[in-house]
This record gives structure tokens, C-alpha cells and sequence, in this order.
């Protein structure tokens, strides 16, 4: 909400409160786009056909106003007809999110398709639209504020850990659960889900979203996770071999370590290091329709397309044509191997819940050992 509101329309200068037919834009322009851009008979400048539009002089001249309105990206194939708009009123009417909201969220990546008739050689990336650039430049902000932005309490009680205390992985997954939530609610979607939806979706992805996590900070030449602080300055660095002495003593624990290690190499591979993909990627399982008790599932399933919508536009761009997609499907693969690892770290953690009765109850709420502590 913070970065709508500096926002500013991509036409006359005055406030924007989110993406309209793919661009920027005020109320007033929105408005004046839909009624004049499919027009049979344009309008015609009395002038030179290069007059200033602002908020003051947008009235003057409807002409160069609707130039304007095309050249900051404005799509008049978005513009919908009447019988399209009464279906829009009626879902709409039947769905707590409005449309301004969506339009400013992944959901809008789920409109018509952009017109890609241009044709690109092999060696070419694909350019981004103004809409992509702006929900790419949110998910980095929120990295920013909070993901890469370990604070000193948070970075002490990892490098306090004892290797060999049984806490261990618990303390450091749940310093990155408390950061990913945190990050989540920045993004521009959060309020559009119900509370509930968003705790079952964060008690059925923990260990997804924290694994995933790991791979986002993974270096595979030091074999360590590197934690930034803006607070702090500079790297946090956690070798993989310390949680090593800790998971010796799990049930199969060196062995889903090895496994761990195999994940983090192979998605550092698949993304050649470019972490917003792996965030990307991150968010595409996080919103998993598929959880428990979720009682907005389409929702949900929406809010996935449109960041799997919003991967393949990055990849296309971060990527030439050529290996675009083989990269995108490389990564998305890597889904299912992450979920057989969270459903195995999430039952080894339940047997240790139940040697473990001084857990701190904390970490017993948050990963759900209360009744394998009780056993």
C-alpha cells in the first residue's frame, strides 16, 4: 500500500492507485482511456500534436491526452465490452477483493496476453512490461526491508547456536519463518486473503518456504548460507556443516542432510544464482491451493498462476530465448523435490518433538510438536 501511494499516474502526474490496461494511472485517465480509446473518430489537435498533459491542462486536448495514453503502454484490447463488464460486476459482486486491487497484483498477469507478435531472434530476451517491472521491483523491496535485512537479535541467536543442541535447526528455521511472514504481508496480494486462509497456508508450507528459503541464500562455492544485514552491514555466514553434528544424532538425519545439500546445489544451478527467481519460485509453492483447510482455494490458485505468470516473464527476460525455457521448467521441477524433502524434515522433526521435551514451547507451538511431545 505504501508504494501505491507514491505512485504517481503515468499520464498526467496525479495520483495513481494502481495498473489500469497495463499502465500507471489516475482514476480520471482510466476513466477517459475507456471511453475514447476505441473510438472510430479520433480526436484531432488544434495545435502541433505536442501538448504538456498534466493534472491542470489534461482537459485541454483529448488528442494528445489519448497519445500519451498509448505511448505509457495503455492497451485498448484490455478495454471490455458491456457484456464482459456485466460479468465483471457480478463476480465482483460476489468476490470480496476489487478490481483496482487486483489490478495491482500478480492477478492482473492472468488478463489477455500481451501482444508478443514481435518477433525475437534466439540470442534475444524478451523486454518486460511496465506492469512486470513494477510487481518484480515490490518483490525486491520486500527482500529488501526484510528477507536481506537480518536484524542483531536474529543474527545472534544463530551464531549463538550450539551445533550439537538438539534446538538448533528449530532456532534457525524459525528465524526464517518469522522474516518470510514478514515479507509476505509487504507484498501488494496480502490483504486480499482471509487471516485464516494465510495461517493454514503458513502452517502447511513452513517447511516448504524454509527450506526454499535456504536455497535463496545457499552459496555453493563456500557450501554456506549467507544472511545480509542492512542493519548490521555486510554478509552473516552459516556453513551447512554446522547443522551437521546436530542432525548426526536425528533418525536419518546425516543422510536427509546430504539430500539437503544435493536440493540447494541443483536449484543454485537451475537459477545460475539469480535469487529473485528462487523467491519467485519460493512463492509460487508458498501459494499452494492445495493446503489444508483453506476456505478461499480459488483465490489461492489465482494468486499461484500469477506468479508462476510472473516467473516465466522474468526467465524470459533474464534469459535469451534460446535457454528461456529450459530454465523456467528446470526450476519448476525442482517443486518436487522439495516437497518430498519438507514431508521428510517435517517427520523427522516430529520424532525429535517427542525425545525432546525441553523444546523451547515456542518452537513446539510453531512447528506443531505439541501432541508428538506428548507421546
Amino acid at each position: 500500500q505504501q508504494q501505491q501511494s507514491q505512485q504517481q499516474c503515468s499520464v498526467c502526474g496525479d495520483k495513481a492507485l494502481g495498473f489500469n490496461f497495463d499502465a500507471v494511472t489516475c482514476e480520471s485517465c482510466k476513466a477517459f482511456f475507456r471511453r475514447n480509446a476505441v473510438k472510430e473518430r479520433p480526436h484531432q489537435c488544434n495545435f502541433d500534436n505536442n501538448c504538456e498533459v498534466t493534472v491542470a491542462t489534461r482537459k485541454f486536448c483529448p488528442a494528445c491526452r489519448l497519445s500519451k495514453c498509448f505511448r505509457v503502454g495503455m492497451k485498448k484490447e484490455w478495454i471490455l465490452g458491456a457484456e464482459q463488464l456485466q460479468k465483471r460486476r457480478e463476480r465482483a459482486h460476489r468476490s470480496p477483493c476489487s478490481t483496482s486491487l487486483q489490478q495491482s497484483t500478480v492477478l492482473q498477469l492472468l488478463a489477455p496476453e500481451e501482444d508478443e507478435s514481435e518477433t525475437l531472434a534466439w540470442s534475444d530476451r524478451r523486454p518486460l512490461s511496465q506492469s512486470c517491472r513494477w510487481l518484480l521491483d515490490a518483490v525486491r523491496s520486500a527482500i529488501n526491508d526484510v528477507m536481506d535485512n537480518v536484524g542483531s537479535d536474529d543474527s545472534e541467536k544463530i551464531r549463538s547456536s550450539n551445533s550439537s543442541a538438539l534446538e538448533t535447526p528449530f532456532a534457525i528455521t524459525l528465524s526464517f519463518v518469522t522474516r518470510f511472514v514478514k515479507f509476505v504481508k509487504l507484498l501488494p496480494e496480502h490483504s486480499m486473503i482471509d487471516q485464516a486462509d494465510m495461517i493454514e497456508l503458513i502452517k502447511g508450507g513452513v517447511f516448504h518456504f524454509t527450506l526454499m528459503r535456504g536455497a535463496c541464500t545457499y552459496s555453493s562455492e563456500e557450501d554456506s548460507f549467507q544472511f545480509e544485514s542492512n542493519q548490521l552491514g555486510g554478509l552473516h555466514r552459516m556453513p551447512l556443516d554446522s547443522l551437521s553434528m546436530s542432525l548426526s544424532s536425528w533418525p536419518a538425519g546425516t543422510q536427509l542432510l546430504s539430500r539437503y545439500r544435493q536440493f540447494l546445489r541443483s536449484s543454485s544451478a537451475a537459477s545460475e544464482g539469480d535469487r529473485l527467481a528462487l523467491t519467485l519460485l519460493q512463492l509460487v509453492d508458498f501459494y499452494n491451493p492445495s493446503r489444508p483447510l483453506l476456505r478461499n482455494m480459488r483465490l489461492i490458485d489465482r494468486l499461484q498462476k500469477g506468479y508462476i505468470q510472473l516467473l516465466w516473464r522474468h526467465v524470459e527476460h533474464t534469459w535469451p530465448m534460446a535457454r528461456s525455457r529450459a530454465v523456467f521448467f528446470d526450476l519448476l521441477n525442482r517443486l518436487s523435490d522439495l516437497d518430498r524433502l519438507a514431508t521428510d524434515f517435517s517427520n523427522l522433526c516430529h520424532s525429535v518433538g517427542s525425545l525432546g521435551d525441553h523444546l523451547d514451547p515456542l518452537l513446539v507451538e510453531v512447528f506443531n510438536l505439541r501432541g508428538s511431545a506428548a507421546v
